[in-house]
């Protein structure tokens, strides 16, 4: 492009001309009011206090199932292995009381226990009953025994034998089953009753020994001294209705139809009163609970301290739960083991 002379005159009068823009003075308030104004940012779509609060739920949350999955871990891991400890002195629980009246004892290792319902009974123990007393137990779920007042009975149990001596009084047997090579005896001073599944009773006293037979087959066995030993002798077969009768002043012996008598109505009450405690489950978890009573041993098998259990029935038990089937507990405490309703536990309190 060209350029002429006058347009170049023209540009030179342009450049002498001076700017009349002038700088602002400076304002000291208006500096300092914009300073303190904040920066302005791109518009957040993200709220940290608003993550915060969230993430702090979650996290207490989390603490929570995690205590409670812990202590549940802790309780099923050390419940049976800490039983092993030498100071935990375990002895096998063999029944459990389904039904008491009256004034009963039950004698363990020389000691006398106070007996209530769902009270476990350890292996060679001995019930005795007084006037207008019963008590109903069952043995591993499979044998039932009712105890009439004035009775004395000592359960002993080895691998494959039960062995009920019943020294005076009145007992009723239902054997519902027992397993192979399995033998069950009810022993008296004069006889022994030895059945595989029946329903029998058995009354002993000073003058005679009577065996009624309901359900099932019993083996009948006398006991006889001769010189200085017990001899078995007079074996027999009892079925049902039949009636054995030993009186022992005349030492006569009899095998009879027995009389009409009321143990069709006891062996369907004793039925269903056994249905209360057949669950197969709650037997298991009993059959593993150290028998020990002593309060620093049931805290080191629980790995925790000992509560106040208290029951409707008035009682305070110092202990804790075992077990729970459910609506039935186990009670591991320090007078005994028992088998309660949960509805019985009226409240648990600590020392």
């Amino acid at each position: 492009m060209k350029y002429n002379e006058n347009d170049i005159k023209k540009i030179e009068e342009i450049l002498k001309v001076k700017p009349k823009i002038k700088t602002p003075e400076f304002n000291s308030e208006f500096y300092f009011n914009k300073q303190n104004e904040p920066t302005f940012l791109p518009e957040k779509t993200f709220y940290f206090e608003d993550f915060i609060k969230i993430a702090a739920s979650f996290i207490f949350v989390f603490i929570i199932i995690f205590l409670f999955y812990q202590q549940k871990f802790n309780f099923e891991t050390t419940l049976w292995q800490s039983q092993n400890l030498t100071s935990v002195k375990s002895k096998d629980i063999i029944g459990v009381v389904l039904f008491i009246k009256g004034k009963v004892d039950l004698i363990s290792e020389d000691k006398n226990q106070d007996v209530y319902q769902g009270t476990t009974i350890t292996e060679n123990s001995t019930i005795k009953t007084y006037d207008k007393s019963t008590i109903e137990i069952v043995l591993d779920k499979r044998i039932q025994i009712r105890i009439k007042e004035n009775t004395t009975i000592t359960l002993t149990k080895s691998e494959n034998l039960w062995k009920i001596f019943q020294e005076q009084g009145i007992s009723y047997h239902n054997v519902k089953s027992l397993k192979p090579k399995e033998n069950y005896y009810v022993e008296t001073p004069s006889a022994i009753a030895g059945v595989r599944g029946t329903f029998f009773y058995v009354n002993n006293n000073s003058d005679k020994t009577e065996i009624e037979v309901h359900k099932g087959n019993v083996i009948i066995y006398t006991k006889e001294l001769e010189s200085g030993y017990i001899q078995l002798k007079n074996k027999g077969s009892l079925t049902p209705n039949n009636l054995f009768l030993f009186d022992k002043k005349i030492k006569k012996i009899e095998k009879k139809v027995a009389k009409k008598s009321d143990l069709d109505v006891l062996f369907k009450e004793m039925e269903q009163n056994l249905s209360i405690i057949e669950n197969e489950e709650l037997w298991e978890n009993l059959s593993k609970i150290p028998t020990t009573t002593n309060k620093k041993d049931i805290e080191k098998v629980y790995n925790k301290r000992v509560e106040k259990i208290h029951l409707v029935d008035g009682r305070i038990l110092e202990g804790v739960i075992a077990s729970q089937v459910g609506n039935k507990i186990i009670l591991h405490t320090t007078t005994g083991i028992f088998i309660v309703n949960i509805d019985d536990v009226k409240e648990i309190t600590f020392e």
